[in-house]
Formats: C-alpha cells, sequence, structure tokens
C-alpha cells in the first residue's frame, strides 16, 4: 500500500511541475512580445505654453503613445493661482488626439474632456468653456484648435510630468 501511494505522489508532483513550467514559459513569452509591440510604436513628446500679462503663466504636457492609444501629464500653472496638475489618457486618431484629463486642483479631483491636433512642432489645443448650466468645463465640438503649445525637449520638462 505504501508504495501505491509513493508512486502515486511522484507521479502527482512531475505532473504538476509540467504543467507550471508550460505555464511559465507561456507568461515570459507573451511578456515579451507585448514588451516588444509597445517600444516599436512608442513615442514621447513634450510641450509648453506660456500666457498671461508677462508670460508668467505656464503649462506642461508630456505625452506618451503607444500605437493610438496616447497617457501622459498636464501641469496648469496660472501666476500666483491654483494649479491643475494630473494625467491624460486618450486616444489617437491621425493627428488628433481626444480623451480625459483627471486633475487635482485645491485638494479636489475633477476630470474634463481635451481635445488635441499635432501639428508639426507644435500641438494645438481647444479650449473648453465654462456652462452655467452644469457648472462644469465643456468642450464644444464647435471650438477651434486656438492654444498652441511649443515642442520642447522632455529632458527640460518637470521630472514629475514625464
Amino acid at each position: 500500500m505504501k508504495i501505491y501511494f509513493g508512486v502515486f505522489a511522484l507521479l502527482f508532483a512531475t505532473t504538476g511541475c509540467s504543467q507550471n513550467e508550460n505555464r511559465e514559459t507561456e507568461v515570459s513569452n507573451k511578456a515579451v512580445v507585448e514588451e516588444t509591440s509597445v517600444s516599436a510604436t512608442s513615442d514621447t513628446l513634450c510641450y509648453e505654453r506660456y500666457s498671461g500679462n508677462r508670460n508668467q503663466d505656464t503649462a506642461s504636457i508630456a505625452l506618451v503613445i503607444n500605437d493610438n492609444t496616447v497617457t501622459g501629464s498636464y501641469e496648469n500653472i496660472p501666476y500666483q493661482k491654483d494649479a491643475r496638475k494630473g494625467t491624460l489618457s486618450g486616444i489617437r486618431s491621425g493627428d488628433i488626439i481626444k480623451g480625459i484629463w483627471r486633475f487635482q486642483q485645491e485638494g479636489m479631483n475633477d476630470s474634463i474632456p481635451f481635445e488635441f491636433k499635432l501639428d508639426k512642432e507644435d500641438l494645438l489645443q481647444k479650449p473648453t468653456s465654462f456652462d452655467v448650466t452644469t457648472g462644469r468645463e465643456t468642450l464644444a465640438d464647435t471650438a477651434s484648435f486656438s492654444l498652441k503649445f511649443t515642442k520642447i525637449d522632455c529632458k527640460a520638462v518637470n521630472p514629475r510630468i514625464r
């Protein structure tokens, strides 16, 4: 009886190990494929915009573009006012990027839609407008790309937003 139990335990242990090795190889191969596909089409672009009477208002954007998926960071820091700092997530279609900017301002979390246009060395943005009925900022389809950001070296951008 002890011999049968020993043979059964040995058979069970070798079968279990074989399945784990196959699973680890499968996971390892999948990770290599995913890493290769992301790095082959990934691009990081950084932009800044200065505005206000003395160009003291600063906005910085870092975009990470992987195929059609766009992520990144956006900081809007008006002079002597409350800053908005947060993350971008969106979809790229041609030279247009549409998505949501999730940010924090005065300790409160909020989000607004954004729409960018990649234009040679610049990034253009449609401005939002305040909707008195809802009390929220909205993005009108008819808005023009009137906010211009200039492309900069990503090393010059604040490391928090890269």
